[in-house]
Order: structure tokens, then C-alpha cells, then sequence
């Protein structure tokens, strides 16, 4: 039985977008591995949804399989349970180039049980059910990669964007969302093309900030040219981010 861990209430509101691509087949030198990608984003969903914040991916069911899980934690319960009327889900999935019925199929166990939200290209509201599930489900190799677009920031307004594994697509993401002046971060460790790096330069990366808040802590030493970087600890970086937002730093 899914436990349900219920957001601090009287928080203030703030929206995410997450944008997380696909591991590449071959990883730059260096690069942090898929198993630092996924707990980079189970981290941020966690801290998002703790604090009662809305998070916001693409129709990607690689990520939003991966979120919608987590979210699962963290809605509301069923309606013959509930002492309360609740919100809307904290998590949303929006098509980004038109219908994807391989995506709708993944994501409806998840939709019926009020873990997401899903809209299509326009925002309007998809009632997912479980009649989109097929006795034989699609692999996620059918399933199109979506991209950010105006109308996606337009409709869900996101107070900062999130930019994990991105792949050379994902600068169409970046232009997107400085036109609307959305705050976009990016964890350079996450990066794992090479040639995308020198692009991504001018984005910040929190990481190096927060960690020198941390007494003592090795990230906040120099390093030798031969030295190996420390994994970065996700979930406090994550917990560090939304302390921001919400403006619980200070």
C-alpha cells in the first residue's frame, strides 16, 4: 500500500520545470553516471513536493514515469478516505509537439490514482483513465522525446527551470525560456555531450554556491587538476534550491 506523505502546509507557491534528457550512448570523460542523473531528479521531486510546489515535465514517459512515481507519495488519497477537499495534482505533464498516445498509455495508471496531471499541446486538461491501458503496453523506445514550447510556459508559468542530462535539443529549451525571463539552472555535471558544455557556460550552476555554505565540506576546497569530483549530494542541493524559492534561506 503507497504511502501518502501530505506537503507542509502554508507555503508559498512556486512552479518547476524540469527538463531531463536520455543518457547519450557514449558520456563525455568525466561525467556523472545515469544512476547521479536519476537521484538528481528524485531529489528535486521530493524537495518540490515536500514544500508543496508544483513540478512540471514534458510529455516524456522516461521522466514523468520516474516523477509520477515519486508523486505518487504525495497525493491526495482516495476519495472515500479523504477528510478534506485537495488540490490539484504536484505533478504536470504537458505534450510539447502534439498527441502522444504511447505517453497517455504509460502515464494513465498513475493519472487515476492523482499522482499528475496531463495536458495536451493547447494545456487543456486530458482525462486520463484506465481505458487507456492496453493488455500490451508500448516501450518507452516509442515514445517521442517533447520539448519545452511558449505555450507550456505560458499555461503553467514556472517560476525557474531545471536542466538535468540535457542533450544539444535542450538549447531550443534554454531560448524558450529566457524569452519569457524564466530562471533556468543547470548542474554542469549532469551535462554529459562534450561539445554542449562551452553553450551552457553563461547558466548557472548552484552547485558550487550551496556547497560552500557547507562548513568543512570538501566541495568548498580547491582541487588538483588530477583530483576526482565528489558526487554531488542531490537531495541537499535539491532541499537547498526550494529553501530559496519558498525564501526559507534567509
Amino acid at each position: 500500500m503507497t504511502r501518502s506523505l501530505r506537503p507542509r502546509p502554508g507555503r508559498s507557491a512556486f512552479t518547476v520545470l524540469l527538463v531531463a534528457d536520455p543518457p547519450p550512448p557514449h558520456r563525455r570523460p568525466g561525467a556523472e553516471s545515469p544512476a547521479g542523473r536519476h537521484e538528481a531528479i528524485v531529489a528535486l521531486a521530493r524537495a518540490v513536493f515536500a514544500e508543496g510546489g508544483q513540478l512540471v515535465v514534458p510529455a516524456d514517459a522516461d521522466i514523468a514515469l520516474v516523477v509520477g512515481t515519486v508523486a505518487l507519495d504525495y497525493a491526495a488519497p482516495p476519495v472515500a478516505e479523504r477528510r478534506v477537499e485537495t488540490g490539484p495534482s504536484h505533478l504536470t505533464v504537458m505534450e510539447g509537439g502534439g498527441f502522444e498516445r504511447a505517453t497517455r498509455v504509460l502515464l494513465a495508471p498513475l493519472a487515476v490514482r492523482g499522482a499528475l496531471r496531463y495536458l495536451d499541446a493547447e494545456g487543456a486538461e486530458v482525462r486520463l483513465d484506465l481505458s487507456e491501458v492496453e493488455a500490451e503496453q508500448p516501450g518507452l523506445e516509442e515514445v517521442r522525446r517533447h520539448r519545452v514550447t511558449s505555450r507550456m510556459v505560458e499555461v503553467t508559468h514556472p517560476t525557474v527551470a531545471v536542466l538535468l542530462s540535457p542533450q544539444r535539443p535542450a538549447m531550443q529549451d534554454v531560448t524558450v525560456l529566457r524569452d519569457f525571463q524564466v530562471e533556468v539552472l543547470v548542474f554542469h555535471d549532469s551535462v554529459l555531450e562534450a561539445d554542449l558544455e562551452p553553450e551552457l557556460r553563461d547558466t548557472e550552476d548552484p552547485t558550487q554556491r550551496l556547497m560552500r555554505q557547507a562548513p568543512g565540506e570538501r566541495w568548498s576546497r580547491p582541487r588538483g587538476p588530477d583530483d576526482v569530483r565528489p558526487v554531488p549530494p542531490y537531495p541537499y542541493l535539491m532541499q537547498r534550491l526550494v529553501a530559496e524559492w519558498t525564501g526559507r534561506d534567509g
